[in-house]
């Protein structure tokens, strides 16, 4: 076997002494093993990758009685070969994988901004056997107070979908710190999305809160509308304005909303992993959520994360990435 490893060249072994036994043998009680199966004859291929040994495989012919031959040996070589790209394969997967992982944790932020009268929490799910994906959430204090609220999905679900990602949060961050208004930062991520691929598009919202008058105004690039929970038993969608997706198509000016946000009221933000059942209708899944928030108006935006994760989505493999993004206006 270590000659095997060390050379890479296939051995037969027509005829399996003890002395051979012996000197294989790692211990005294793998020296039993081996003369308890009655070896008497074996074959030694290597598991070859594309430029490197990887392992080593034994065929043994034992109670039978036959002696292994040259055929048999071209059978285990070729074995061996293809079963050492297929180790080798999976050992690519899965350090692609760790990267990938890697990469996506990076562009989710740890921890988010403090901003004095708001509490805010978010929360970031990969699609059931997924990786990577395109949805991402971000919270940008600017230093007169107010604060930027993003919410975003690139379609996709694999690697260039978030490296698409990375590349809209980071826009969408230096276009908001110019301290543009909402629907001016949105158009400027829109020209610079149909400059990045063709046929890649993401919905998106960004807006922006002013706690000195309560006011959140924002702009929606073909995003599910935000939630307003509260105060009280009551969940209502900011349905207006919503525009098409960036990316999709020029020519177009996106346009703002706002709404004056009372004490104790939480305004919710997701993807539409959150409320997209197989087979279900979108609008089903709105009402379903609606229906839940306005019973939890009393939940800090943690709680409320928790408990619509939890009802909404219960046992279910996700088929989608899930962004949250929650905040709740204090006083």
């Amino acid at each position: 076997m270590a000659g095997v490893l060390k050379g890479g060249e296939p051995q037969l072994i027509r005829a399996v002494t003890d002395e051979l036994l012996v000197s294989s043998a790692g211990s005294s009680e793998q020296l039993e093993v081996f003369r308890a199966l009655g070896i008497e004859s074996a074959i030694v291929v290597p598991l070859r990758g594309r430029a490197r040994v990887l392992g080593a495989m034994a065929v043994v012919s034992a109670e039978s009685g036959r002696r292994l031959d040259d055929a048999d040996l071209a059978v285990a070589v070729d074995l061996g070969r293809k079963a050492g790209l297929a180790v080798e394969n999976a050992q690519l997967y899965q350090r692609a994988r760790q990267v990938a992982e890697a990469f996506e944790q990076g562009l989710v932020p740890d921890r988010l901004a403090t901003v004095p009268g708001l509490d805010v929490a978010a929360r970031y799910l990969p699609a059931g056997g997924a990786e990577v994906g395109g949805d991402w959430y971000d919270v940008i204090p600017f230093s007169d107070g107010r604060v930027g609220l993003v919410i975003g999905d690139v379609i996709g679900h694999d690697l260039r979908a978030s490296s698409i990602m990375a590349s809209l949060r980071t826009a969408v961050r230096a276009y908001a710190w110019t301290g543009s208004p909402p629907a001016v930062v949105v158009d400027y991520v829109d020209e610079l999305a149909r400059g990045l691929e063709a046929d890649q598009m993401a919905t998106l919202i960004y807006g922006i809160y002013e706690p000195v008058t309560r006011r959140l105004r924002w702009s929606n690039a073909g995003h599910l509308p935000p939630l307003v929970i509260g105060p009280g038993p009551t969940a209502t969608y900011l349905e207006q304005p919503s525009s098409v997706l960036v990316g999709a198509m020029g020519g177009l000016s996106y346009s703002e909303g706002e709404v004056d946000l009372a004490p104790g009221s939480t305004v919710l933000f997701y993807t539409d992993g959150l409320i997209q059942e197989r087979g279900g209708l979108v609008s089903e899944g709105l009402d379903r959520l609606n229906q839940l928030a306005a019973t939890q108006s009393g939940a800090d935006p943690v709680q409320l994360i928790n408990r619509i994760l939890a009802t909404m989505l219960g046992e279910d493999q996700r088929a989608d990435d899930i962004a949250l993004l929650c905040i709740r206006v204090e006083h």
